[in-house]
């Protein structure tokens, strides 16, 4: 996005962008550990939240880029393997699906030992509605992070 806004005005719908909004009696807990235009990943206790952006499907190079995501954020997992890996955020894919974008979550899910949660609500939470079985509340949001964090 930094670089359309570089080179001339904004116009219509705006894209990407990942953000983590943290509860400030957490704070004492909390370390921001990589702030990107794509993804954020946050320390919290011995949780870390790894929230992502990927490109819709369809777009130019959009399996490279998120394959490169999925590197970049796969060293910082790495150097805070000491911690459990909350991985969420708005795919744009069907994890269900055999297309190369799930098939690298999918690797990246094996690498690191982790699960799925409840499939309606996915641990990959933030999915675009026309993909979702159900809309997400914000209870359930809060609900389903505050069961993660101690």
């Amino acid at each position: 996005m930094s670089n359309r806004v570089d080179t001339s005005m904004l116009r219509g719908r705006p894209f990407g962008g990942a953000i983590l909004l943290i509860n400030k009696r957490l704070r004492s807990i909390t370390q921001t550990i990589h702030c990107d235009e794509r993804y954020v990943i946050v320390k919290v206790g011995n949780k870390l939240l790894v929230n992502v952006y990927f490109p819709c499907q369809g777009t130019h190079d959009g399996v490279t880029l998120g394959e490169e995501l999925l590197t970049q954020i796969s060293s910082w997992c790495k150097q805070y393997n000491d911690c459990d890996i909350v991985f969420a955020g708005d795919l744009n894919c069907n994890l269900d699906s055999g297309d190369p974008v799930s098939y690298c979550v999918k690797q990246f899910v094996d690498r690191f030992s982790l699960s799925r949660g409840d499939v309606s609500i996915i641990i990959l939470m933030f999915r675009h509605c026309n993909l979702c079985e159900r809309s997400i509340e914000p209870p359930e949001l809060y609900s389903l992070y505050a069961s993660l964090i101690p």
